[in-house]
């Protein structure tokens, strides 16, 4: 397959094909029912307290068998960012079960406020697929979930599938916001999400401000027995009526791009012919600009999907490159082959060199990781030059977000401060450089692209602070776009 950038004029037939699916995807807006629609909120986000149980068990945990687990967590994540006036729900209300006589333990422990892992704390279920339902006693917009099923040992409980709903059968509008059933053994889907192991730390299920007044959670046992067991469940939200409802907004649409326009630029991948979606045609009249020529490398997850939902202020994952960038002729990837330095220089996989290799495929052997916490590496391009994007790919084994990305130019190997700053997704300058409002990414094959604008530079530090998956940094490669200064 080959590579590269082409244009091609759509057909009249293929610009009155899109202009009636435009005008029927209004007409589906125009009828949505407002009350299915989820609330996006635009006030301010505040960390939502919690406050965490005894630490039962610490170092390396015994071996876990079972497929598709993410990293054992062992620090505190970062804070869970909610709408001011959110707290948990869930603390005193009713909860009923598929058990109704529980092995241990009583059902109002789920929702006690006790996250202990001791005896008196928990409620053990029976065998096989059981479920807790949590009556919220009326609608509430749902922020998060967090749950804890017993943190005493390290276990990893299956088929764990967490919905929501307005019906108390859950027969009709069930939301499903969690689900790691991967064969489907619980008939309710299979699901895509990770197993994980159980800490104190619970484990945060961001629920997208979906409204409902019921919550249930299933399991079927864990790699410890056929047992289920509840310590607690946090239900992160606000009454419906303390927040409006979005409603359709009504857009008059202009008309449609005549043919001789509108053109597309094709990036295609080497594993399935993703494009890039179609854009005007404007930066094509300026002379010398040409379609930056980015190879991507084959999608490596299809199945096992990694933890991203409950990241807050984050892109959509995307499902093909993004739209192809006009740059100067002779804009090429400068950055291939040179020297790149470390603020840990002893990593734990591969070595440095790997970043700049031109190999970006999503394997451990394909690339450098870092310690945990605030981490940098620094590519020195060896001249000046004038750099139209850089391209990075974190680790695209498995979808995640990489936290606190910063990318940084300079001219000297001295980084001037907050200067020279491209881009910067810390949202609370954790990594003393400023807060930044780029939001943050899912890790995917086609990387992130970060428009530079002809910029200066011939040092090129990116900053990160660890991931949704654990606490290192990871890096497959870094390209940087631009050409050298006469």
């Amino acid at each position: 397959m080959e590579h590269g950038h082409t244009a091609r004029r759509l057909s009249l037939g293929s610009v009155i094909a899109a202009t009636v699916l435009v005008a029927f995807a209004g007409l589906v807006l125009a009828a949505t029912d407002p009350d299915e629609l989820t609330e996006r909120p635009k006030v301010k986000l505040v960390p939502v307290e919690v406050n965490l149980p005894t630490a039962q068990f610490v170092g390396t945990p015994k071996d876990i068998r079972a497929p598709c687990v993410k990293p054992v967590q062992t620090k505190p994540g970062p804070p869970f960012l909610a709408p001011e006036g959110t707290k948990n729900v869930a603390l005193g209300k009713p909860v009923s079960s598929s058990d109704p006589e529980p092995v241990i333990g009583e059902l109002v422990m789920v929702t006690d406020g006790d996250k202990e892992a001791g005896e008196g704390s928990f409620v053990e279920l029976g065998p096989l697929r059981q479920h807790v339902t949590i009556d919220l006693q009326a609608e509430h917009v749902i922020y998060g979930i967090r749950v804890w099923h017993y943190h005493q040992e390290p276990r990893v409980y299956f088929d764990v599938v967490i919905q929501v709903s307005n019906d108390p059968n859950f027969a009709t509008g069930v939301k499903t916001i969690f689900n790691n059933d991967m064969d489907n053994s619980s008939g309710l889907g299979a699901g895509k999400d990770m197993h994980y192991v159980d800490t104190h730390f619970g484990e945060l299920v961001d629920a997208q401000a979906l409204r409902g007044r019921y919550v249930r959670l299933y399991s079927r046992g864990s790699t410890a027995n056929d047992l289920n067991h509840y310590i607690e469940v946090e239900v992160y939200g606000k009454p419906s009526t303390e927040v409006p409802a979005l409603v359709p907004i009504r857009t008059e649409l202009p008309e449609p791009v005549a043919p001789d326009t509108l053109s597309y630029r094709f990036s295609t991948s080497d594993s399935n012919g993703t494009r890039a979606e179609p854009r005007a045609d404007a930066d094509s009249d300026k002379p010398g600009l040409v379609p930056l020529n980015i190879q991507y490398p084959r999608q490596e997850f299809t199945y096992c999907f990694g933890r991203w939902t409950h990241v807050p202020h984050r892109e959509d994952i995307p499902t093909r490159p993004p739209a192809a960038l006009m740059v100067p002729e002779a804009t090429r990837n400068v950055a291939l082959g040179k020297p790149v330095s470390s603020s840990y220089p002893r990593l734990i996989i591969g070595t440095l060199d790997k970043i700049t290799d031109g190999d970006k495929k999503g394997r451990e052997a394909s690339c450098a990781e870092l310690g945990p916490g605030v981490q940098h590496i620094t590519i020195d391009l060896q001249e000046v030059c004038e750099i139209h994007a850089v391209a990075v790919w974190h680790f695209h084994g498995i979808p995640h977000v990489y936290f606190d990305v910063i990318v940084q130019l300079s001219e000297t190997p001295i980084m001037p401060g907050t200067r020279g700053i491209v881009y910067n997704s810390d949202l609370d300058n954790s990594t003393g450089l400023g807060v930044g409002r780029d939001r943050r990414y899912v890790e995917t094959h086609v990387g992130k692209v970060i428009t530079v604008d002809g910029k200066r530079g011939r040092y090129v530090r990116l900053y990160s602070n660890g991931n949704s998956m654990n606490e290192l940094n990871r890096y497959l490669e870094v390209e940087v776009y631009g050409r050298p200064v006469d």
